[in-house]
């Protein structure tokens, strides 16, 4: 991996899609029933404003609102 100078890696455990919405934020969090996920960047792949691709890491031990903490990594 080759990173831009002060550039930080993050980790990215799922690729969520969403229709598109104009009010999303890097920082975010999405939930599927228990299942919360930090949004980390997300992009409109064929910009049609149809759908967005999340990158997301999977948070572990989360009641909203209170903190979570990151998912380890399964090998």
């Amino acid at each position: 991996m080759v990173l831009a100078a002060g550039a930080q890696a993050m980790t990215v455990t799922h690729r969520i899609w969403l229709r598109h919405r104009s009010d999303l934020q890097s920082g975010m969090r999405l939930r599927k029933g228990a299942r919360v996920f930090d949004l980390k960047t997300f992009r409109d792949p064929d910009e049609t404003g149809r759908y967005l691709i999340c990158e997301c890491e999977e948070m572990e031990g989360c009641a909203l609102p209170r903190p979570c903490r990151r998912q380890s990594m399964r090998g």
